[in-house]
């Protein structure tokens, strides 16, 4: 009989595992793209208004600097400047206008901006909320996301089907590995996953990739981070 998976999210208090397990990591990159795109978007709004901002600086600049000059004139008695003088005085009034607005839209879009970014990093971390993992019908719910997530090897078989249920969807994904014996630092056995590898087309995310920090000796459970690209 199939003994009980236990499952845990790594960063909490683990229990005690019967099984070994591998390390798994979730990467959401459509959503990233869609976030960085519109991440883009907003950069160049704002790379846009930046260049307009600075030609309303010139323009109020050599504004400021004609109204000087005509003020001085009509003080002098030259009263035909008057509807010239004014002209300007609107532009002025026009162009500080223009300013205070995207001063505004620049804050519009940082703010836009700042909650798109904090999600994108949260996705190049991989933290997401999982509804569920099972394998041999066995289901765990979580309620927290977390960044990476143990699944146990089933060692009553060399090979094991996992189903993540994400955001109402259920994908899967197949490992198969083989055991070595193990002696801990205090001085008994355990069996550690070894080999570990994803079954060639029996995924249905984007695509699973197995990162081995032991190589080029084999894949171990206790070295080994799987990351899943969907």
């Amino acid at each position: 009989m199939t003994g009980p998976l236990l499952w845990s999210c790594l960063g909490e208090v683990e229990p005690y595992e019967k099984e070994p397990a591998v390390k798994v990591r979730f990467f959401n990159i459509d959503s990233l793209q869609k976030i960085n795109s519109a991440i883009a978007a907003i950069d160049t709004a704002v790379k846009h208004l930046t260049a307009e901002k600075t030609a309303l600086t010139t323009q109020l600049s050599a504004l400021n600097t004609s109204l000087t000059s005509l003020n001085k004139q009509i003080t002098e008695g030259n009263i035909d400047l008057i509807p010239e003088r004014d002209s300007v005085q609107a532009a002025i009034t026009e162009a500080r206008a223009r300013q205070t607005e995207i001063t505004t839209e620049q804050a519009a879009l940082a703010a836009a901006k700042t909650p798109l970014t904090k999600t994108a990093v949260a996705i190049n971390k991989g933290t997401i909320l999982i509804t569920s993992i099972s394998a041999n019908g066995n289901k765990v719910s979580y309620s927290d996301s977390a960044n990476t997530f143990s699944l146990p090897l089933n060692m009553n078989t060399t090979s094991q089907v996992y189903y993540f249920e994400i955001a109402g969807k259920v994908d899967s994904m197949e490992l198969s590995y083989s055991f070595v014996e193990d002696l801990t630092a205090k001085s008994y056995t355990r069996l550690i996953g070894t080999n570990i590898e994803r079954t060639d087309d029996k995924f249905s995310f984007d695509s699973v990739k197995v990162y081995c920090k032991a190589l080029p000796d084999p894949c171990l459970s206790t070295k080994t981070t799987i990351n899943v690209y969907f």
